[in-house]
Parts: C-alpha cells; sequence; structure tokens
C-alpha cells in the first residue's frame, strides 16, 4: 500500500487518495467495517491476507458469545482474528474491541481472548502453504 490517505471505504472497498493517474482501490471483506478496515490499512495487513486469515467485523453480541468470550468480554463492535493451530484449524479467536475495557488493575485490554480458552501458536494458512 502506498501510505496514501485514507479517502472513502464502502462495501469493503478501500479508496486512497492520490492524483488520478495513480487512483488506488483496495479490496478489503465486505464483513469488515470501515474502522476496521483503516485499521488494518494502518498496520500494514493487506487485503488477501486479511481475506485468507478470515478477519471479520462483529456486531453482536451473541456472535462473540458464539466464539467462547465472556459478559464482561462482550464489547462491540469488535475486529473478530482467527488464530490458527498448527494443524491448519481455527484454535481460538480474539477480539479487538473499537472501545476496549479497562481491566482490574487499570489497564487497557486491546485484545480479549475468550474466557478459559488456552493461547496457542499462530500459524496462518499463508505459513502452512510455504
Amino acid at each position: 500500500m502506498n501510505g496514501g490517505s485514507v479517502d472513502m471505504i464502502t462495501n469493503g472497498v478501500l479508496h486512497l487518495e492520490s492524483e488520478p493517474a495513480d487512483a488506488q482501490v483496495i479490496d478489503y471483506s465486505p464483513g469488515l467495517l470501515p474502522p476496521h478496515i483503516a485499521l488494518l490499512v494502518g498496520s500494514g495487513i493487506r487485503p488477501d491476507v486479511a481475506k485468507q486469515r478470515g478477519y471479520r467485523s462483529v456486531t453482536s453480541k451473541a456472535d462473540l458469545k458464539a466464539l467462547g468470550f465472556s459478559d464482561r468480554q462482550l464489547r462491540l463492535p469488535a475486529l473478530v482474528i482467527p488464530v490458527y493451530g498448527v494443524t491448519g484449524e481455527i484454535a481460538l479467536c480474539q477480539a479487538r474491541p473499537d472501545a476496549p475495557r479497562i481491566d482490574k488493575r487499570g489497564k487497557v485490554v486491546k485484545y480479549e481472548t475468550p474466557a478459559e480458552s488456552k493461547m496457542a501458536v499462530d500459524v496462518p494458512p499463508m505459513a502452512r502453504n510455504s
């Protein structure tokens, strides 16, 4: 990505400001909200990587609950990030809520991991196909 500023995001498609000859359209999954697309762009995560990893936006507490998150972790909207195990299955998902909670020590919980889950080594699909 060229580092241009975000001009507009519509239906999962990012349009970057630039000269007409250099205009770029970057197609992210339509399952992502504009703030989450902007977050991925800012983190340098390409659309093909986001799609292959299965990144998606969640706007329903029931969807987060189904992934194993506890009531205190149900903060919406959130970017859901699958974590793949060494055999290629999704071992768990992490959630990055737009408005993170503050823990008992007063620290911001930027990424939520489902209650009672065990961490896993993340081996994304692109690494397994190499």
